[in-house]
């Protein structure tokens, strides 16, 4: 039987697309300008154009850095580029190789943060270089669920389809109720 990383790298995307400013283009601005204009994204056409950019990446030679937003660790509200209605943010950064069929993903790190009091406040998902220590562990490719010591693994996902996830609202529902305060069930 493989293993779970070995089964995960195997479904792999290649973006049906060769050239990352096409890329940009075509799935990345575009997305961002349908979410901005549907209000699912407060950051206006001005804002993604000046946050979301391909250059060549510093990390692999031939490959192209993806990036939207500046880099957020410290999640400090004055350094957000791409706001959300509700308060919170996007942030997001690929590495894409090209490739004879396409654009290969190499890496990434797409993180949503969400409004104070939301639980979890964010949740990201990485897909590590190779030989970065999580690929020895076998999660090269994982979501941190709120926690940046809890990891879970995850499939890899092509930049574009990490934006759906994020814009069309399908890791937090607003609508839906609280199910659990963390007291035990009654038996």
């Amino acid at each position: 039987m493989k293993l779970l990383h070995e089964r995960v790298a195997a479904g792999a995307p290649i973006i049906g697309i060769h050239d990352a400013e096409d890329y940009l283009r075509r799935a990345i601005r575009k997305r961002l300008i349908v979410a901005s204009n549907q209000g699912r994204l407060s950051a206006g056409a001005h804002d993604i154009s000046r946050a979301v950019r391909v250059q060549p990446s510093d990390e692999k030679e031939g490959a192209f850095d993806l990036i939207g937003g500046r880099r957020n660790f410290g999640r400090v509200r004055e350094l957000v580029d791409l706001r959300m209605p509700d308060g919170g943010w996007l942030f997001f950064m690929a590495i894409l190789i090209p490739h004879a069929d396409g654009l290969e993903v190499f890496a990434y790190n797409c993180e949503r943060v969400y409004s104070e009091g939301a639980s979890p406040r964010w949740v990201r998902f990485d897909y590590n270089e190779d030989g970065h220590r999580n690929d020895e562990r076998g999660l090269r490719a994982h979501m941190h669920p709120g926690n940046d010591d809890l990891m879970l693994p995850s499939p890899i996902l092509a930049p574009h389809e990490l934006l759906d996830v994020f814009l069309l609202g399908g890791i937090l529902d607003a609508e839906r109720k609280t199910r659990t305060k963390g007291e035990p069930a009654n038996s």
